[in-house]
């Protein structure tokens, strides 16, 4: 059975993958946010079908979006999560905003939601994700024409 302060250790390793995550996405850092994911995560998003692998994640959802938007943050006093009782599985369920960009630069609001779901094989490892689905709110333009480079 899992105790309030393990409870807490797992909860605040959650928190800080959201945090770790809205930082990579915000500066473009496909590089620093791959090891996040497990190899073989699978995803899908609002318009993408089910995704299969990292790389493939990071090919045609995260290089098709994050250099896109401006100001990607996850409404962290809004994260829902569980943790099993065995400490290694886990999910968070997150809104999400962000900046996106008419094709004539102006800008406009594009909120979303998130789902993660998290595995490691003991407690005393990170959380990965092995599955994102990223969608946005209804009505919210899919694409967004910024122009931001990617950080190397």
């Amino acid at each position: 059975m899992t105790t309030s302060s393990e409870f807490d250790i797992d909860t605040a390793a959650i928190h800080a993958w959201f945090e770790t995550m809205h930082k990579h996405v915000s500066d473009v850092n496909f590089t620093a946010a791959t090891p996040l994911f497990d190899k073989d995560a699978v995803g899908f998003g609002t318009y993408e079908d089910v995704i299969v692998s990292r790389d493939n994640i990071i090919a045609q959802q995260w290089r098709s979006v994050w250099s896109k938007i401006e100001k990607f943050a996850f409404k962290m006093d809004q994260l829902k999560l569980d943790v099993s009782s065995d400490r290694c599985f886990a999910y968070g369920v997150v809104p999400w905003g962000s900046t996106g960009f008419h094709q004539d630069q102006t800008p406009y609001d594009r909120p979303g939601r998130a789902t993660i779901v998290f595995r490691r094989a003991m407690p005393s490892d990170p959380w990965l994700a092995i599955h994102s689905h990223f969608s946005l709110n209804q009505n919210v333009p899919q694409l967004s024409y910024g122009d931001r480079p990617e950080m190397v």
